[in-house]
């Protein structure tokens, strides 16, 4: 029977993790744990430094939406949310900086796996592709 709050608490969780990537930075601290770690496919743009923290991840974040005007980072269907971890779809839209050409609108489709300890992310496998800049 606890597993029922714990769930709910790591929803509200998310929750902020979503908060954070559409730009209240500041929640970092609140929802990381320290000795956090992030797993990058490919494809994924690298961050200049390794992401360890609740800094180093406000770096990430705050790097990935400099690159962009009106970024926003919206779930996609309910969250798949367990006692230990949060796994989502997502689908994040704005409008690039470039320095060689016009502004040009973007879109990401990824998939996050976020694991909990201590009711904070400590572990993060992100996976995500381009997509179509809008749908039908």
């Amino acid at each position: 029977m606890e597993q029922e709050p714990r769930i709910t608490e790591n929803m509200a969780l998310y929750s902020q993790w979503v908060r954070m990537w559409n730009g209240e930075l500041e929640l970092s601290d609140r929802i990381i744990g320290n000795d956090f770690v992030v797993h990058l496919t490919a494809g994924c743009p690298q961050p200049e430094a390794e992401i360890k923290n609740a800094e180093t991840v406000r770096a990430w974040v705050d790097a990935t939406r400099s690159n962009n005007d009106a970024m926003t980072y919206d779930v996609k269907d309910e969250p798949s949310v367990s006692p230990t971890t949060v796994m989502a779809y997502w689908r994040a839209t704005g409008r690039a900086r470039t320095p060689h050409r016009s502004a040009s609108d973007v879109a990401k489709v990824g998939v996050d796996v976020l694991r909990i300890a201590n009711g904070k992310f400590v572990e993060c496998w992100t996976a995500n592709i381009s997509a179509r800049t809008s749908v039908a």
